[in-house]
C-alpha cells in the first residue's frame, strides 16, 4: 500500500504503543511523529486519526514529564475533537451522540490522570484544558442533541433550515472520513452549513446560545468567591 497509506500510519502507531509499553520512548516518539505526519498529509487535520496522533504524542510526552511539548498537542487535539462532536450533534440522535462521544470522554479522563500525576508546580494550561473539557462534555454533549432539535421545529421554515444543516453536516462527516485526495465539495458544504447555522441563529431564539461553548473563566466570573470546582471521574 505504500508508506503514505493510512494503514501504514496505523501500523506505525501500533509499533509506537509497543515501544511505549517497553519504556523505549525514543523509538516510540519517532514512530508517532511519522504516523502524525502521514495522517496530516493524507487524511488532514479534520480526520479523527490526526487527533489520535496528537493525543498519542501528548501521552508519550506526559510520561516523560515533558509538559511543554505535551500541552500544545493535547490542546490542539481537544479543539479538533470538540469541532467534530459539535458537527455530529447537528444530525445524530442522542443515543448515537452518546456512543460517538465515548472516546472524547476517555481522552478527557486522561487529562485528569495527567493532572493527578503531575507536580503541583506545573503550568496552569492543563487544569484549564481539563476544566473546559468537562464543561463541554457536561454542558453541551449531554443536552445539545435534544435542545437543538426541539426549538427548530417551531416553524416549518426553521425546521427546513435545520434539515438542510443536518444534511450538510452528515455529508461533511462522510467526506472528512476519507483521505484528502478522495474528498469532494468540502469547501462548498462547509459554506452551506455555516450559512444554514447563521440562518437558524437569526430565526430561532436561543439557538446561538445553545451552540456557544462556555469556558471556565465564565463560570468563575459569576461565582461570589471567584473560584470554581469541577468534579470529574476518570481512571488513573
Amino acid at each position: 500500500m505504500g508508506k503514505e497509506h493510512p494503514d501504514y500510519a496505523q501500523s506505525l502507531n501500533s509499533l509506537a504503543d509497543l515501544y511505549m509499553n517497553l519504556n523505549n520512548y525514543k523509538k516510540a516518539e519517532l514512530l508517532h511523529l511519522e504516523a502524525k505526519a502521514i495522517r496530516e498529509k493524507v487524511l488532514g487535520k479534520e480526520h479523527p486519526g490526526y487527533a489520535a496522533s496528537l493525543n498519542a504524542l501528548g501521552d508519550l510526552y506526559e510520561k516523560q514529564s515533558n509538559f511543554s511539548a505535551a500541552e500544545p498537542l493535547l490542546t490542539e487535539a481537544a479543539a479538533l475533537e470538540q469541532v467534530q462532536l459539535s458537527g455530529a450533534a447537528a444530525y445524530l440522535s442522542e443515543r448515537e451522540l452518546a456512543m460517538y462521544a465515548a472516546k472524547f470522554q476517555t481522552d478527557g479522563g486522561k487529562l485528569g490522570a495527567y493532572l493527578l500525576a503531575r507536580p503541583t508546580t506545573s503550568t496552569a494550561t492543563l487544569p484549564a484544558l481539563a476544566f473546559d473539557h468537562a464543561l463541554f462534555h457536561k454542558g453541551f454533549l449531554l443536552t445539545a442533541a435534544s435542545w437543538l432539535n426541539s426549538p427548530v421545529a417551531a416553524s416549518p421554515e426553521s425546521a427546513e433550515i435545520n434539515n438542510r444543516l443536518k444534511g450538510y453536516r452528515r455529508r461533511l462527516a462522510a467526506e472528512y472520513a476519507k483521505p484528502i485526495a478522495e474528498r469532494k465539495d468540502v469547501a462548498e458544504l462547509e459554506e452551506r452549513a455555516n450559512n444554514a447555522e447563521k440562518e437558524l441563529a437569526r430565526s430561532v431564539a436561543g439557538y446561538a446560545d445553545a451552540i456557544r461553548q462556555v469556558k471556565w473563566q465564565e463560570v468563575q466570573s459569576v461565582l461570589k468567591r471567584r473560584s470554581s470546582v469541577e468534579f470529574v471521574q476518570f481512571q488513573g
